[in-house]
């Protein structure tokens, strides 16, 4: 093929066909140029696929993140709940005679000085989600 294109330029130049010869680069170039552009576009419409296939996946992270965290939020309720049952009879024990029972006072101390509830750790997935385009795109309310 290329030495067909060859012998039809050397043919052209050879007959003072410049106007001809001309036409034809033109039409080669335009040709070139529509290749180009072509190949632009399909690589453009690959990076947004490729981009909308990790939106995809970051919202099932998040969605399963969220869900993670919600249950984790109910078992941090439900043992804050059993804590200030546990803690109930000591404070009814003061309101009633003054007096502190000091039976699981030392206990119910360390406990209560424990704060491992509703730790507030940001998510590996938080820390991808927020550096991506995906999380401008969000509302903020």
């Amino acid at each position: 093929m290329i030495k067909f294109f060859r012998k039809f330029r050397q043919n052209m130049l050879a007959a003072n066909k410049f106007g001809k010869y001309l036409i034809y680069a033109l039409g080669e170039i335009v040709l070139v140029m529509l290749g180009i552009l072509l190949a632009l576009q399909v690589n453009n419409w690959n990076e947004s696929r490729k981009e909308y296939l990790i939106e995809v996946e970051l919202v099932g992270l998040l969605i399963s993140d969220l869900e993670e965290k919600r249950q984790e939020n109910r078992n941090d309720l439900s043992a804050a709940n059993r804590f200030i049952n546990d803690l109930q009879p000591i404070l009814n024990t003061w309101k009633k005679n003054y007096k502190i029972d000091t039976t699981n006072l030392k206990t119910s101390l360390t406990r209560l000085g424990y704060d491992f509830y509703f730790l507030n750790e940001n998510s590996p997935l938080y820390s991808t989600l927020s550096s991506t385009n995906l999380w401008r795109q969000i509302p903020d309310t």
